[in-house]
């Protein structure tokens, strides 16, 4: 499962460096719990994509995220179901 963690990490970083919110979006389950760094809650995918699609062309246009998940080891994630996952990075 780690593996399948890290290319979903390494795809969300790359969406976000694209400055892509449907793309990022995308990589969500259609009814998501998306909790940002500062407690703010967006609920399902159309809520994560709206909010990233202001994020991108506002206040975090060109942002970049740092080198891919890939490269630093996972902290310890929990198997919510079989193909759920919670981690946090």
């Amino acid at each position: 499962m780690s593996d399948d963690i890290h290319r979903l990490l390494d795809a969300l970083t790359a969406a976000w460096n694209d400055g892509d919110a449907a793309a990022f979006a995308g990589l969500f389950t259609e009814d998501a719990d998306y909790v940002t760094f500062f407690g703010a809650r967006m609920e399902g995918r159309r809520a994560i994509e709206d909010s990233h699609r202001a994020l991108f062309e506002g206040p975090l246009k060109g942002s970049r995220l740092g080198e891919p998940a890939a490269a630093p080891p996972l902290r310890p994630c929990r198997t919510a179901r079989p193909t759920r996952a919670v981690t946090r990075s």
